[in-house]
């Protein structure tokens, strides 16, 4: 609410002054009048410069200091809401700069001015006043004189202004054109110190017509400088004024700028799933080949769906997911063709369709299971059976006796150049102790499972077993 009645405030000041510029500039000779224009990053500033008394000395030193480049680079270091904004210093700290003076001689950084008896100084009575900021009194007996470098500041209200006048601040001019400008300097996002978070800049400063004479042995204009930053600034730079404004999705369609959200959730999702182990990586992709068959038939086997569905192409694989205890089926499969054409065609044509009486759904498969299989080597299953019917094809013995099964994860003949443990039967299932490089190893893990078996029976103890208990407890030996 304080805000809104600042801005309205504002607001009225800017219509008030532009008001008021308008009748003024109609009642001035033109002949009278000077101006320099200030491109800035918000836009451009036409400033019309006072260049009788009171404060002509300051208004030249002004107006000299824009002819030779003086101001190119430099930063809007202070904004004041709905008071002022400040820039001039080519350190942007607020004790920098200096007065026209200095280019010929640089003991002279100052101008010294103050008006004379009977003489006022132009009051700060409305928005859009350009005003040379006060560097401190000077001492003397030709009254009250203040001394003036190269820093100003634009006035963003004209009321309640009273302590600019009292500061001794000589105002040399006002704004002709570029009161949107000014607004926009004074809706900047401040730090606590006054200074912008985006840096806005003086990039250039034209002088459009100078009624003062260049004092004797002045240096000439010096041509445009290249530097974007002022060489002698002190503060660090921020990003420019607009940079950060550009988003990636300027331009782009609703649907695009929606499909680039969802891809910005999916991948915070990934990120997430791979912290808490659900994922190997966050840019692993589910197979597109691959299909997901649900509401099937506990009747129908592997085979049975292996068959309807390799009309469309070879098939890779068929797997239909069963109770690890029962081998019941759980009514869903997964079936992965050799080429991604293959499974488009069959989402298009078997969803819907009626298999052993029962109406199946079919999606593309999102599930990466397999992919977290191979990157982790613990294989179960139907994908255990093959890569171990894929060993025993390809003839890999593994230190073995010709005609045993090939593993299905990882040994210590593979992974560590060790000889794996031998078999006592072909027959056996292949164990996670078998992977251990050493007896002291095996003989550990022997010993943790001993103690687990102990625990779970002292828990069980004075109540008849189950057949429940058993399965729990098979479920924790196999989590753990």
């Amino acid at each position: 609410e304080v805000a809104g009645r600042r801005q309205t405030r504002l607001d009225r000041g800017f219509r008030r002054a532009a008001l008021k510029l308008t009748s003024e500039r109609a009642q001035r000779h033109a002949a009278d009048a000077m101006a320099v224009l200030l491109q800035t990053s918000l836009g451009d500033v036409v400033i019309d410069l006072y260049d009788d008394e009171p404060g002509a000395p300051v208004a030249a030193s002004f107006t000299k200091l824009c002819a030779h480049k003086y101001y190119h680079g430099c930063l809007l270091y202070q904004v004041q809401p709905n008071c002022l904004a400040q820039t001039g210093d080519p350190t942007a700290t607020g004790r920098g700069g200096a007065a026209a003076s200095a280019l010929k001689d640089a003991s002279r950084r100052f101008v010294t001015w103050g008006p004379n008896r009977g003489q006022q100084r132009r009051p700060h009575d409305r928005a859009g006043l350009v005003s040379v900021a006060s560097m401190g009194k000077v001492a003397g007996d030709q009254g009250e004189r203040h001394a003036y470098g190269s820093q100003f500041f634009f006035t963003l209200r004209g009321e309640d202004t009273e302590h600019l006048d009292a500061g001794g601040h000589c105002v040399v001019g006002e704004v002709a054109e570029g009161m949107d400008v000014l607004q926009k300097m004074g809706a900047l996002y401040l730090d606590a110190d006054g200074r912008p978070w985006e840096d806005v800049r003086i990039t250039h400063a034209h002088v459009l017509e100078d009624p003062f004479p260049d004092p004797p042995d002045f240096p000439d204009c010096p041509p445009s400088p290249t530097h974007e930053v002022h060489p002698a600034e002190r503060v660090t730079a921020r990003v420019a004024y607009g940079a950060a404004a550009k988003e990636k999705d300027d331009g782009l369609t609703d649907a695009e700028r929606a499909a680039r959200e969802a891809e910005k959730k999916a991948k915070s999702q990934a990120e997430v799933l791979e912290m808490i182990g659900d994922l190997p990586h966050a840019d692993v992709e589910v197979p597109k080949n691959e299909l997901f068959i649900a509401k099937l038939n506990k009747a129908t086997e592997d085979a049975d769906l292996e068959i309807i569905f390799s009309r469309f192409g070879r098939i890779e694989s068929c797997d239909i997911v069963r109770d690890w205890k029962t081998g019941d089926s759980l009514n869903f499969a997964f079936i992965a063709f050799e080429e991604e054409s293959a499974c488009v065609e069959a989402y298009k044509k078997m969803n819907n369709v009626l298999i052993d009486d029962s109406r199946i759904r079919v999606d593309f498969s999102q599930s990466v299971a397999k992919i977290w299989s191979r990157y982790t080597m613990q294989y179960k299953g139907s994908a255990a059976a093959k890569l171990r019917e894929k060993h025993r094809g390809a003839g890999q013995s593994f230190d073995k006796p010709a005609g045993v099964p090939g593993h299905y994860g990882p040994v210590g003949g593979v992974s560590s150049g060790r000889p794996a443990p031998p078999f006592s039967g072909y027959d056996r299932k292949p164990d996670y102790r078998d992977a251990l490089p050493s007896g002291r190893g095996r003989q550990h893990v022997a010993d943790y499972r001993d103690r687990l078996d102990r625990r779970d029976d002292r828990g069980s103890r004075g109540r008849e077993p189950s057949r429940r208990d058993d399965r729990d407890r098979r479920d924790r030996d196999r989590d753990r």
